[in-house]
């Protein structure tokens, strides 16, 4: 069995739509042996063609996702533009976005209010009052931010908005 000897432009084919692809993909489009595309990928002569690979996706996606963005904008200004399908497809583009440039896709971030605000001074009805008012303000915020941005979670300076809001409730309750 004679075997094929491949160019350096084969090669870095192979690698760079491995890359993009998978070896399995690129050896069948390329016509090439699969494992020998795979054997590429590991070598260390692919690392600097991968890395250029996955550089250009990253700047693709982001091209992608500013134009998704700006579709989304565009439609806001549209009573008739259905923008559920643009904003999905800005949020798959922004998740496949940070991906491809090594950040975090979701982030959690936990505030305790209780000891700073001195709520356990409160009595069960003001309680019950603030929980109320709380619950009507948070929901009152995600929808304006759905409609000011459909991606929007409520975020740090929102959760700092509710505790300015809790501060004023507390300050009228105690007036």
């Amino acid at each position: 069995m004679i075997r094929r000897q491949y160019t350096p432009e084969e090669r870095a084919a192979g690698v760079a739509l491995a890359a993009a692809i998978g070896p399995l993909r690129a050896a069948k489009q390329l016509g090439f042996h699969p494992r020998t595309v795979s054997w590429w990928t590991h070598r260390p002569a692919a690392v600097p063609i991968i890395a250029k690979v996955e550089t250009t996706i990253a700047e693709r996606l982001a091209v992608a996702h500013e134009k998704a963005l700006q579709s989304v904008l565009d439609g806001l200004d549209d009573p008739k533009a259905r923008l559920s399908d643009r904003a999905a497809a800005l949020r798959v583009l922004g998740e496949q976005r940070l991906l491809a440039e090594g950040r975090a896709t979701s982030r959690s971030e936990n505030l305790s209010v209780t000891a700073s605000l001195g709520l356990d001074d409160l009595s069960d009805v003001d309680k019950a009052n603030l929980r109320r008012a709380l619950d009507d303000a948070i929901a009152a915020q995600t929808l304006d931010a759905v409609r000011a941005d459909p991606l929007a979670d409520l975020d740090r300076d929102a959760i700092l908005a509710l505790v300015a809001l809790i501060e004023s409730k507390i300050g009228e309750q105690s007036s």
